[in-house]
């Protein structure tokens, strides 16, 4: 599978999540009761579907596609259903698979929902502070719909 690939799936799997429908049979798999998974994310993230099922050269495209993931949901009409959460989830995938390649998508997501601010700054920290990192924390405090409560 190609970040595209990646992409389209991670989001038919967010969208089955929310939408109370049956994930893919890898999901379902990794749901099985005696596996014990805490949560979607979980079963998404390191030790799950990631660990388990993305190879080790494709990972990097994985993590990539995240970003991706999260511009779609930012993209997403403000009344979806769900598009929240789905912002919030990315971000803490983003965030808890280490996806620097993903810090890009983060300017995209400021002030697309209440607490998208202080998720993209909770997920900024969660990587050790890089050229990229400051430069997309400058963007972001600089981005004309950064709400700047979260100071």
């Amino acid at each position: 599978m190609d970040r595209a690939g990646y992409a389209r799936w991670l989001t038919v799997q967010l969208d089955a999540v929310y939408e109370k429908r049956e994930p893919s049979p890898i999901l379902s798999r990794l749901r099985e009761p005696h596996r014990g998974w805490e949560s979607h994310l979980k079963m998404l993230g390191k030790g799950g579907a990631y660990d388990q099922f993305v190879p080790e050269e494709k990972k990097p495209e994985f993590r990539e596609a995240l970003g991706d993931v999260l511009r779609a949901f930012v993209a997403r009409d403000e009344a979806t259903p769900h598009r929240n959460d789905a912002i919030t989830d990315s971000m803490h995938l983003i965030s808890a698979l280490g996806a620097k390649e993903s810090i890009p998508a983060l300017v995209d997501a400021t002030g697309s929902t209440t607490i998208a601010d202080y998720d993209i700054f909770g997920t900024l920290l969660s990587f050790k502070p890089t050229p990229e990192v400051n430069e997309t924390t400058r963007t972001i405090l600089g981005h004309p719909k950064f709400n700047e409560e979260y100071l």
